[in-house]
């Protein structure tokens, strides 16, 4: 699974909405099914639930064992601010 963002431009405006996808393989080729829509980025980053479902799934990549130390980048992170490749432990 992963998280893709969409975007769309009704009205003349441009909207971002945060999806999360699962691929699989079907008859030989991927499919890509819509988990769930989580909604708006504007929206989701000003009211802090963006920081709270990146949250929840880092969480849950821990417990699953998905992640390990050395991919996972830390929270600090996630500001959306470019980060140097090299400066990931």
């Amino acid at each position: 699974m992963f998280v893709r963002l969409k975007t769309l431009h009704p009205n003349q405006r441009t909207y971002q909405y945060v999806h999360i996808v699962e691929n699989r393989w079907d008859q030989g080729e991927v499919r890509q099914r819509l988990v769930a829509s989580l909604g708006r980025l504007d929206q989701l980053q000003a009211s802090g639930d963006l920081r709270q479902v990146i949250e929840g799934l880092v969480a849950q990549g821990r417990t699953s064992g998905l992640w390990d130390e050395v991919t996972r980048p830390p929270l600090s992170d996630l500001s959306g601010a470019p980060r140097n490749p090299q400066s990931v432990h």
